[in-house]
């Protein structure tokens, strides 16, 4: 007798009346789309599973995990497949409507139940990335993401106000008498326009004239240097050994020390 199959509507022959598929592969195609969701018997019903079950369940799991065959197995079938998804994305291994499924249910999970939400796992990351270096491609993919212009955005937010490691406690910016534009322009002339740390000429951008001592009414020429926007944000910290290496330079230049002023105690910034 010669049929047709449901699914692949290709010929096959049988000797049984009730048979309706050409193999099993296209039955449980077809079962399986046809009781996807409302279509399933199921759906809807909550499966309450006995004690005895779950105790068959936990004896049969213990035994299993014993022994070191099963474990060889699932460790090799685990590497196989990241061997096979190893570079691809969700959309080339799922599909595109799977995929979408995936990502809503990853970040649902992460946004409820991120352990970055916790400030203690937070403080042991930095713990234990303190003193580790970037390689450089990991510096290439940060300074991409960064260069984004919503997420710079959503990171300028972030870091104003007390927000940012590097706040003092809202020190003021103002100067004291005489720190214009003659003054920042004649320390830029004595430092012939490069920065005095990382020795980059200006390109169209001034330099920054840095107060060595950090007290903003010493306007003394010996006081003040000329840097970069990169290595004056570097100043901030470490302000101990920021000033040997200030004064050693600035005294390089005028080969004679004289003196830094007095630090104003109320506005040290």
């Amino acid at each position: 007798m010669i049929k047709i199959c449901k699914e692949c509507e290709n010929e096959f022959k049988t000797y049984d009346n009730k048979r309706k598929y050409c193999s099993i592969s296209c039955s449980a195609k077809h079962l399986s789309r046809i009781h996807k969701g409302k279509g399933n018997p199921m759906y809807g019903k909550h499966v309450i599973v006995s004690e005895k079950n779950k105790q068959k369940r936990s004896k049969f799991m213990k035994e299993y995990w014993k022994n070191p065959d099963n474990k060889d197995e699932i460790k090799n079938r685990r590497k196989k497949m990241s061997e096979n998804r190893n570079g691809k994305t969700y959309e080339e291994i799922f599909g595109e409507e799977k995929a979408k499924l995936i990502k809503e249910k990853r970040s649902r999970k992460f946004t409820k139940n991120n352990p970055m939400h916790d400030p203690l796992i937070v403080k042991k990351i930095s713990i234990i990335r303190t003193g580790s270096e970037c390689s450089e491609e990991t510096k290439q993919k940060l300074s991409q993401y960064f260069s984004q212009p919503h997420i710079s955005m959503q990171y300028s937010k972030r870091m104003i106000g007390r927000k940012n490691p590097a706040w003092a406690g809202g020190c003021s910016n103002e100067y004291g008498p005489g720190f214009g534009r003659r003054l920042k322009r004649e320390i830029r002339d004595r430092d012939n326009h490069i920065c005095q740390f990382c020795l980059v000429e200006e390109n169209g951008k001034r330099l920054d004239v840095h107060h060595i001592d950090y007290d903003k009414f010493n306007n003394d020429p010996t006081n003040l240097i000329a840097c970069c926007h990169s290595c004056h944000s570097n100043t901030l910290f470490d302000r101990d050994m920021w000033i040997e290496i200030c004064q050693d330079i600035v005294l390089a230049k005028y080969k004679t020390q004289k003196s830094w002023g007095k630090r104003h105690e109320k506005n040290i910034c």
